[in-house]
């Protein structure tokens, strides 16, 4: 069976790219982003803080697209087919259902199920502006008219934001029949109805039940682990090696879901983070220069994006009273000018001279640049339970993306390796099928 091959060549994958990639992120906030890990104490106050919920922003929206929410059982189906279902339709879970369907077509049938919609069976837009950091050469396998690939010459990064690769992607799984499903229906309702022969969980681990910690874990590092993470810097930022006591006292906090979360000295791993997209072309080196004298604990994080425009992009550390002070405030993307006052009530006087850098680009009263909500860095990794993977209604459930693991933002080893390992999928399943 073709659900057995690629459960096979996804979980050897995993153990060979997934767990260094989720580690590489760890060792990163360990060294580099160290002095903006929450405390034991902070921690707590959070734990118990219910109005301050931890969450990444979550805006994996789709494309307006009308779809028929009654599904056929499977017996109507085409019974040469086997049948794969996604449970999720962002970056991860498209990229993956253009691949499987490239490379299976007829041979399998393909439901992609989103219950992100605005009315039952009417999916909602594309929303994520932000710039992505994609090379052409993770998608040359689609060899398709209106590739991706034929979007930039190979070696050079996608020009695009994430809503226009999540666009693409959509228009090819549509060439390709795929079947879409926007519907508000419980995903068990939607298997049981559909009874697949493989499921991808591609929520971003929204989908898994949450666990109870049953174990402490050791987490053994590599030599080379080091090396690599040590090579990571931020513009400004020399390059920070690992303190000896820091990577021994990494362990994981091992739950009955298959999840298990990183720890230093017994607290989760995890830190407060603001983004800043849109700094004008010409205001990047400046930045850069601003920063050289004031970034000793490697409070910021800047680099120039891919886009046609030039902009770039930095990541803040934040303290936490002052990402609740934000959180309060900034709901969506606001211009810079919208959130001065609250920038400038943080309890970092540096902020005043990112804030001045900022607006010495603005035209008129409004800026290019654009604030996004803070959000809470607090990693995980899946790696199942007893059994393997999860099963529903028997059926294996593989996850991919963030609910295999979540990267760390500054590093670039979230959706990158993501897609990348996706396509090691799709190149180990070529050889297999010869």
């Amino acid at each position: 069976m073709l659900a057995n091959q690629v459960l096979t060549d996804w979980l050897a994958i995993h153990q060979a790219v997934g767990l260094n990639s989720a580690m590489q992120g760890w060792l990163y906030a360990l060294s580099v982003g160290r002095n903006y890990l929450l405390s034991a104490d902070e921690w707590a106050v959070l734990g118990s803080n219910s109005r301050q919920t931890p969450v990444v922003p979550a805006c994996f929206q789709n494309t307006a697209i009308s779809t028929n929410t009654r599904l056929e059982l499977r017996q109507q189906l085409p019974r040469n087919s086997e049948r794969f279902v996604i449970v999720g339709g962002g970056p991860v879970g498209l990229m993956l259902a253009v691949a499987l369907k490239k490379l299976f077509g007829p041979r399998i049938v393909l439901h992609v199920l989103e219950n992100r919609v605005n009315s039952e069976g009417q999916g909602t837009a594309f929303t994520r502006s932000w710039p992505i950091n994609i090379p052409v050469s993770e998608f040359m396998f689609f060899n398709h008219p209106s590739g991706i690939n034929s979007v930039a010459p190979l070696g050079e990064y996608l020009p695009w934001t994430l809503r226009e690769l999540e666009s693409h992607l959509l228009s090819l799984a549509q060439i390709l029949d795929c079947q879409f499903v926007y519907s508000n229906e419980k995903t068990e309702n939607l298997l049981l109805q559909l009874q697949p022969d493989l499921v991808f969980d591609a929520t971003g681990g929204r989908w898994r039940a949450k666990g109870q910690m049953k174990k402490e874990c050791e987490v053994v590092l590599c030599s080379s682990d080091l090396e690599t993470v040590q090579g990571y810097c931020a513009f400004g930022v020399n390059p920070v090696a690992i303190a000896p006591r820091d990577a021994r006292n990494l362990a994981v906090s091992v739950y009955d879901n298959g999840d298990c979360r990183p720890t230093l000295n017994g607290v989760p791993l995890s830190s407060w983070m603001l983004k800043i997209r849109g700094i004008p072309r010409h205001l990047g080196p400046v930045l850069i220069e601003k920063i050289r004298t004031i970034n000793h604990d490697n409070w910021i994080y800047v680099w120039p994006t891919h886009l046609s425009s030039g902009e770039w992009i930095a990541f803040f550390g934040l303290r936490q009273d002052d990402a609740w002070l934000l959180q309060n405030e900034i709901k969506d993307p606001l211009s810079l000018d919208q959130v001065w006052d609250n920038l400038s009530k943080l309890s970092d006087p540096r902020w005043k001279i990112i804030v001045d850098v900022l607006a010495s680009g603005a035209v008129g009263h409004h800026s290019e640049c654009r604030v996004d909500p803070p959000f809470l860095w607090a990693p995980h990794l899946y790696i199942g339970d007893d059994s393997g993977w999860s099963h529903q209604q028997g059926v294996p459930v593989i996850p991919v993306g963030d609910s295999l693991f979540h990267g760390h933002p500054q590093v670039g080893n979230g959706l990158g390796s993501h897609l990348n390992m996706i396509n090691l999928l799709i190149q180990q399943l070529q050889r297999s099928n010869g």
